[in-house]
């Protein structure tokens, strides 16, 4: 607290005193604080601006009004610790218990859905990519025969069989860049999470006292 803080607090205290007699008990403790050395030492020294007010209010007859100490708020027990909490918890046990339960293994089946849906997605196009590379093949193989019947019967059946053994390998390709990526996202978000995980390992290590 500064000189002029407690100067300022000391007036507003002995508000009751008439002008003269507050100036001069103001005027007082700023000569004192003037002259003093060190003004933070003499302050701490004089103590609370309130007490002195409290002393020249008696000092000149005015009724000061006792102030008590304010208590402290009751310190409130957390919910986890109350008695109650732990007697709703076991009535409401047979309640909840089938219900976790339940949501337990639903979150289970959806994630295991998940997971048997894109391999079968996976299995379905590469089963389609078979197909269509086989029966392109057996197209462009099956026209040759087809040659000296018709030019135009040859020159359709093998740019189907092209076609086909095209759509083929694009699915292929499709399918295995779709596998990599989807590879690369699940290691990616495990990397992240390690580097999260160790990162605040090392903040809380870090903010521990030594």
């Amino acid at each position: 607290m500064t000189r002029d803080e407690f100067l300022q607090a000391l007036r507003r205290e002995l508000s009751p005193l008439s002008p003269e007699e507050r100036d001069a008990a103001v005027n007082y403790y700023e000569e004192f604080l003037a002259d003093a050395e060190d003004e933070g030492v003499a302050i701490e020294k004089l103590g609370s601006p309130q007490l002195i007010a409290q002393r020249i209010l008696q000092e000149n007859g005015v009724a000061v009004p006792v102030q008590t100490p304010e208590r402290a708020p009751a310190a409130k027990t957390p919910y986890y610790k109350s008695v109650w909490f732990w007697l709703c918890v076991v009535l409401t046990l047979p309640v909840t218990l089938p219900v976790a339960l339940g949501l337990a293994a639903a979150a289970v089946a959806i994630v295991a859905g998940l997971g048997i849906t894109a391999l079968a997605l996976i299995v379905a196009f590469y089963a389609a990519m078979a197909a269509l590379t086989v029966a392109g093949v057996f197209l462009c193989v099956w026209s040759f025969p087809c040659l000296h019947l018709s030019i135009p019967l040859f020159v359709m059946l093998l740019g189907f069989g092209v076609c086909m053994v095209g759509l083929g390998v694009l699915t292929g390709l499709g399918t295995v860049s779709a596998c990599v990526g989807l590879s690369r996202c699940i290691r990616n978000a495990r990397k992240k999470k390690r580097e999260a995980r160790a990162a605040k390992a090392a903040l809380k290590k870090g903010g521990d006292p030594a």
